[in-house]
């Protein structure tokens, strides 16, 4: 059976990454559900994702959590949903279409924990942000 993921974006002033990040993640050829925790943006991340990107699930944080405690928002959404897993990405992120794909492929057993693609720096293959394959 296919392992249900939970792909987790903390996010703060998201909007210049919004729509790379998160269409990179719905056109992922291995399905995941996008849990967004948003940091008290103050520019329009909140209404931008409400409006272009409703089938996102939006946690609206009213304070700044910082990245750890907003993080562990997605986690306990995750074991709260059933996930199988959570696959966390930077907002200033996109991934391959295969990058999920390729991360559930393979079984990796109760004594693995964390598991984590490449990290390319975006100057290869092209010049903008960080793509993880």
């Amino acid at each position: 059976a296919m392992k249900k993921v939970l792909s987790s974006i903390v996010s703060y002033n998201f909007e210049p990454w919004l729509d790379k990040c998160l269409d990179s993640l719905l056109q992922s050829t291995y399905p995941t559900d996008i849990f967004v925790v948003d940091n008290a943006s103050s520019d329009n991340t909140v209404a931008r994702i409400r409006q272009d990107y409703p089938q996102v699930i939006l946690h609206e944080s009213g304070t700044n959590l910082g990245f750890g405690r907003a993080n562990n928002i997605g986690f306990d959404y995750a074991i709260a949903n059933e996930y199988d897993a959570v696959f966390l990405v930077n907002q200033d992120a996109w991934v391959h279409p295969a990058c999920l794909q390729h991360l559930m492929q393979e079984d990796y057993g109760s004594n693995v924990g964390i598991i984590s693609p490449m990290h390319y720096d975006g100057t290869w293959p092209s010049g903008q942000s960080q793509r993880w394959t």
